[in-house]
């Protein structure tokens, strides 16, 4: 069973999931609670992420679920280090998007926080965008592991509720998405049949156009004796 949930997220994924969560955050109908989502997130989540990955097959659980509890988990480790409180020595680039130290600070780091080290001289680009999703609920960098309790109960919640304001989220993608696929849409026969009709009807006009100018030159040149 768990072979089969077991799920490999590929960077268009991770992309348009942050996405949808900042959606959400902007619409402020699912952010700012305390614990830094209101009930029914994730089925909004979800729902979202259909319309911009129609054949993901990503759902709220378990693959929405434990992609934000990975991320939790890691927007924790770094915030802690490049902010943290107790921490010293550490810093953060905002080019290169990673915690820079010396490498006596991180040496010392790692012996009593070994989830850090995979970090070590590694970008973390989705830092500023998580910021912005978990809000003042990680503003002290503690609490790493609340996010999965939250989910399951949340997740639980979502089999029934009825998410307020997530129609009018959902409306506003789905017509964002039919107006992208009609630009993207290839001309009908009957498109390409009215397009070769206007050009004949211009093309008879054009020539009807050069036949009443020769014409008229020709009546002038008579007139004033011109010769070519």
């Amino acid at each position: 069973m768990a072979g089969r949930n077991k799920h490999t997220w590929i960077t268009e994924e991770d992309a348009k999931l942050i996405e949808v969560f900042l959606e959400l955050n902007v619409s402020g109908k699912y952010g700012g609670a305390d614990n830094g989502f209101k009930h029914g997130y994730l089925k909004a989540v979800q729902q979202l992420l259909d319309i911009r990955l129609p054949n993901s097959g990503l759902k709220a659980e378990p693959h929405i679920k434990s992609r934000m509890k990975t991320w939790k988990n890691h927007f924790n480790i770094m915030r802690d280090m490049a902010y943290g409180t107790n921490t010293s020595g550490f810093g953060w680039d905002t080019d290169k998007c990673y915690v820079t130290a010396d490498a006596e600070v991180w040496d010392e780091y790692i012996k009593s926080h070994k989830g850090a080290a995979c970090f070590r001289d590694k970008p973390f680009p989705q830092f500023d965008n998580l910021c912005k999703i978990f809000g003042k609920d990680r503003a002290t960098g503690h609490g790493a592991t609340n996010l999965g309790e939250d989910v399951t109960e949340e997740t639980q919640r979502n089999s029934s509720v009825d998410v307020e304001g997530l129609k009018e989220i959902v409306e506003e993608t789905q017509q964002i998405a039919r107006v992208d696929s009609k630009r993207k849409r290839p001309p009908t026969d009957d498109t390409v049949s009215s397009y070769k009709e206007a050009a004949k009807e211009m093309k008879e006009t054009f020539k009807e156009f050069l036949r009443i100018l020769k014409s008229t030159l020709c009546t002038f040149c008579i007139r004033h004796s011109y010769v070519f």
